[in-house]
């Protein structure tokens, strides 16, 4: 029979990273302040619509932001 064990990753295994994760986090941080900017512009002309859209993005960034913060 074939048997199935479970993948254990340990530091020796992990290949390096090709981009650094601050690469990542500048994108998304970059980002971010982009959804934030449209939310403010949005809200200025009372597009609640809009506005929620851009506030949903901006919350994804910074969920993004704090995973890579957290495992990196």
């Amino acid at each position: 029979m074939n048997s199935t064990k479970d993948k254990v990753y340990t530091t020796a295994t992990v290949k390096p990273l090709k981009f650094s994760p601050s690469v990542f986090i500048n994108i998304i941080s970059t980002q971010r302040e982009i959804y934030l900017d449209k939310r403010d512009y949005y809200a200025e002309s009372h597009d609640d619509v809009n506005m929620r859209y851009y506030e949903h993005k901006a919350d994804a960034c910074r969920e993004l932001l704090r995973i890579i913060t957290e495992n990196f």
